[in-house]
């Protein structure tokens, strides 16, 4: 509003109405008061092209701007959540996980360096705990168990193992939904490491433990055999602990993969639209849509563990890959990043399936003088596969940071600069 009335000489009540009219896309109001804030920047001795830039300037602030005071108010508020994240993060984290944002909040944590303690049934605050960099999530927020049981184990451990809890608990408490999370996100791991076994007996210890409170000729002695049965995979672990406590602990498995890749995609934080990119995600889903002209395309729903992410399959790229499209495996997708409500997705090219695997691409070079040629190459074909290179001239062997596909026409390409390639 100043500008306005220094510029263009506009009273400040003038200048109001300037405002209201950009901020309400009022037409023919904005348009008059266009026209007088350019004839009085003229009549100031400005140029019509500084007054346009300036008005364009004012146009653009008024759409999202605050007075003086509610700016300063927000800085202000900025600066003291910055200074209290610096210098006491302990403090500052173990307020915001109270906040409803919590798992973004446990998530911003990780990103900066604190550790998350195993929630073992026996060590586990009531509420989530925050010391020395170290998270300790709390009983009363995992997903299901009641707060009053939450309460009530805190009060009444340790407990030796699954069936001394379950033998302990008011009989209000022993119900299979209550106690299938605590199985689920490891809470038992300490006494045993197999939860597929615990969560397989849970429903015949639970009968077990009620059958014995009834018995009057102290059959109680008597120990609950567990059954064995197969353990959780630790993809299977991961999106219980996610599900239940708002993050995963277990080392999710393309995290690891990640990591031994992490030259060969992008980050899905890093990336930008109207760019090719190479993502590495694990399939979540596959939706087909019949387009007019009677053809299938696809629509991919994938996670890189941490966040969702939206690919899409022209026809024909969907038929070349659609045989290799398997829920739960983990691929390489190449193609081109665009933004839609907000979000970004990718119009995919290029699907590769990547696996653990110990087969390598050796590559025999008569010297270094093609690096620069065969990394380029090496590049049009990510994958799972981890490229050696030995060279002639000084009898050198280097691992490389590169991981391609296995493919024919990669080896097709490389002819030229090789003496020669061989998957083994």
């Amino acid at each position: 509003m100043q500008v306005a009335q220094r510029f263009a000489g506009f009273s400040l009540g003038k200048a109001d109405l300037l405002r209201r009219a950009i901020s309400k896309k009022k037409g023919k109001e904005f348009e008059e008061l266009q026209a007088e804030f350019l004839a009085g920047s003229l009549k100031l001795g400005h140029t019509e092209t500084q007054a346009m830039e300036i008005y364009r300037l004012i146009e653009r602030f008024a759409n999202y701007g605050f007075n003086r005071s509610h700016a300063y108010a927000y800085a202000a508020l900025a600066f003291q959540i910055a200074y209290f994240k610096a210098h006491y993060p302990d403090e500052f984290y173990e307020v915001q996980l109270r906040d409803r944002k919590r798992e973004r909040m446990i998530q911003d944590a990780l990103d900066n360096d604190f550790q998350m303690e195993h929630p073992f049934i026996n060590r586990m605050p009531y509420h989530d705990r925050v010391e020395n960099g170290k998270i300790a999530l709390g009983l009363a927020n995992v997903r299901t168990i009641p707060r009053d049981m939450a309460f009530w184990i805190v009060e009444h451990r340790p407990f030796s193992d699954l069936a001394d809890l379950v033998k302990r608990l008011p009989q209000n408490f022993q119900r299979e939904d209550y106690l299938l999370p605590l199985v689920q996100i490891g809470a038992f791991d300490d006494q045993d490491m197999n939860r597929g076994k615990l969560a397989q007996n849970l429903s015949t210890l639970i009968d077990y433990s009620q059958n014995i409170q009834l018995d009057l000729f102290g059959a109680s002695s008597l120990k609950f055999s567990f059954q064995d049965a197969e353990d959780y995979l630790q993809s299977e672990k991961y999106e219980f602990e996610k599900q239940f406590l708002g993050v995963g602990i277990t080392p999710h498995p393309l995290q690891a993969l990640a990591l031994k890749l992490k030259t060969n995609f992008t980050a899905l934080t890093d990336l930008q639209k109207n760019k090719r990119a190479t993502v590495l995600v694990e399939l979540l889903a596959v939706r087909t849509h019949r387009t007019k002209t009677g053809e299938t395309m696809a629509f991919l729903s994938t996670t890189d563990s941490k966040e969702n992410f939206d690919i899409t399959l022209f026809p024909e790229n969907y038929r070349r890959f659609m045989a290799n499209l398997e829920k739960g495996k983990f691929y390489l997708v190449s193609g081109k990043v665009s933004e839609r409500n907000d979000a970004l997705q990718m119009l995919a090219d290029r699907v590769i399936e990547v696996e653990e695997t110990e087969r390598k691409l050796w590559l025999n070079l008569e010297d270094a003088s093609h690096n620069t040629h065969i990394s380029r190459i090496l590049r049009e074909f990510p994958g799972g596969i981890q490229v050696i290179l030995h060279f002639a001239d000084t009898k050198k062997t280097t691992q490389t940071q590169v991981y391609v596909e296995e493919n024919d026409l990669l080896l097709n390409k490389l002819k030229t600069y090789v003496l020669n390639a061989v998957y083994k």
